[in-house]
């Protein structure tokens, strides 16, 4: 009878010499293909590995897994049952042997639930329905003040100093500001966005609330030209109700875009000696026009 022992389906193996296998399954298989192999958590391709297994009575407990190639010892094999949940034949009352096929699909809906099981458990579980969530790159899944879940900027777990370069990771301050930052850092943590060497720039940016106090603005040359085609409307950056980044390079706006700087109302900056705009393109045809812009705001 296809009988169903109570197991998590899952065999780790800790290989203590090379081996290609064969490596056994380690628990009762349906189907060849109902498994998942990952090796060093890393999931393999099923033509990366050859699955043996004789089958009587509708299942096997020997089946094993042999790789196309040698590991290497320490490495770490893990495998998974995986049973898709199928069925391509109806039975009839007058089918011979209709106790002994429904005993095997028996076994195959209880392997099936199983499986589900032991992932269900093994999942991120809240005790409030939340609604689904899209993955997006370059993010982290982290826990919300509303006791969910969600997708935030990596720098949200963050905790010691890095770099992120524009145009190379980001295509614009903007950009590297609504990734990497909007959910605020680790304590301590330093984030470097850098103007890589010749970049120049041709989009502004703009920060509404939030602490953006350990992200630093710095360049690979000693001074960014903006480029051409940067909206003669535009300040560079825009700061309001929040604490901006610090400055660590200086820009030449060449008297292209509008104020440099503008700190609205709540808007705070921290400019590091010899850092900041120049030749803002407003300076000498807006009665407000300057390099920094102060309405409400703070620079320091």
């Amino acid at each position: 009878m296809a009988t169903l022992p109570s197991s998590t389906r899952i065999n780790t193996i800790t290989l203590a010499s090379a081996s290609a296998g064969p490596f056994s399954v380690g628990f009762r298989l349906f189907r060849s293909s109902a498994i998942e192999v990952f090796l060093n958590n890393d999931l393999v391709d099923p033509s990366d590995y050859t699955v043996t297994a004789s089958f009587s009575n509708g299942y096997t407990d020997s089946a094993t897994i042999t790789f196309d190639t040698s590991l290497s010892a320490s490495d770490v094999v893990m495998i998974v049952g995986d049973m898709e949940p199928l069925r391509g034949d109806d039975y009839l009352p007058t089918d011979s042997l209709l106790t002994k096929k429904q005993n095997v699909e028996l076994g195959q809906v209880w392997a099936t639930l199983a499986d589900l099981r032991r992932n269900v458990k093994a999942s991120l579980r809240t005790f409030t329905a939340i609604p689904p969530i899209v993955p997006e790159p370059d993010s982290v899944l982290g826990t919300n003040s509303s006791g969910g879940f969600g997708f935030y900027p990596r720098i949200s777990l963050f905790t010691g100093a890095g770099n992120v370069d524009i145009p190379t990771d980001h295509a614009d301050l903007d950009t590297a500001f609504t990734k990497e930052g909007a959910y605020g850092f680790a304590p301590n943590a330093s984030l470097y966005a850098n103007f890589e060497a010749g970049e120049q720039p041709e989009a502004g940016a703009t920060i509404s609330g939030g602490d953006w106090s350990n992200m630093r603005v710095i360049s690979d040359d000693a001074e960014v030209s903006i480029g051409a085609g940067f909206p003669a409307t535009d300040p560079f950056l825009l700061v309001e109700n929040a604490m901006g980044p610090r400055f660590d390079t200086l820009i030449n706006m060449g008297g292209l875009g509008n104020n440099g700087i503008e700190l609205l109302a709540g808007g705070k900056m921290v400019f590091a000696a010899g850092s900041g705009l120049k030749n803002a393109g407003a300076n000498g045809d807006d009665p407000n026009g300057a390099a920094i812009l102060v309405n409400g705001g703070e620079a320091h």
